[in-house]
């Protein structure tokens, strides 16, 4: 919905047919790995 490929990872679009806030939710756990990892 408010979801678009273009302000995602490749690997998250799969993620694009979640409601907003379970995507938002999915978004922060990735990020918060990405800096840990980083």
């Amino acid at each position: 919905m408010g979801i678009h490929e273009s302000e995602f990872p490749s690997w998250e679009t799969c993620h694009c047919h979640l409601p907003g806030r379970e995507a938002r939710k999915l978004k922060a756990e990735s990020t918060k790995l990405s800096r840990e990892s980083g």
